[in-house]
């Protein structure tokens, strides 16, 4: 969304009930369970504008809770202090531990956050022959892979990954999201 609208709270309100409505109706169901924003910054969380919106959607009903992607542990850490988020769907993988730094960890539990995981797979690079992504960098990602792959001293790549998933940060981890072509 571009930041213009959001910066209008009337009309970022107005998008967002629409939104809402819409999905609603094409799933059949009154109220969403939550709403999940992606693609966002942090001068979009900070935002009173928006932080009012989201305040709203769940007091009129719209949805009962409100969820947030995060790119970088500075967004974590952000969402993790705004009291009208209750989900972050936050990069869980072999290669990525970054939101699970103990700070982060303890704020996430201390917080009573729902912790989502994604890219469990790394975009099919945490499996052992999956097609990678057509990216300018595909070779690397082969690399990658190659690397991760000694590095388990022959353990299937796909296992090491999901065993991660669902071991490796059990506290913490409430839903994982396994997304494949």
């Amino acid at each position: 969304v571009h930041p213009d609208l959001w910066r209008s709270r009337t009309a970022y309100f107005s998008f967002l009930t629409e939104t809402i409505r819409n999905s609603g109706a094409l799933l059949g169901i009154p109220t969403l369970d939550l709403l999940q924003f992606h693609q966002h910054d942090i001068e979009f969380m900070e935002s009173p504008i928006i932080q009012s919106c989201m305040r709203q959607l769940v007091d009129e009903g719209m949805c009962k809770t409100i969820g947030i992607s995060v790119y970088s542990p500075q967004e974590a850490d952000l969402c993790s202090e705004l009291d009208h988020i209750s989900t972050i769907q936050v990069p869980v993988n072999l290669l990525d531990r970054r939101f699970f730094a103990p700070a982060l960890s303890k704020k996430y539990r201390l917080k009573q956050k729902v912790i989502v995981g994604r890219s469990i797979l790394l975009q099919g690079v945490l499996t052992d022959d999956a097609p990678l992504p057509g990216v300018r960098k595909a070779s690397l990602l082969a690399d990658l892979r190659t690397l991760v792959h000694h590095a388990l001293q022959g353990c299937p790549v796909f296992d090491a990954a999901i065993s991660f998933a669902k071991w490796g940060q059990p506290d913490q981890l409430s839903i994982a999201l396994i997304g494949a072509d």
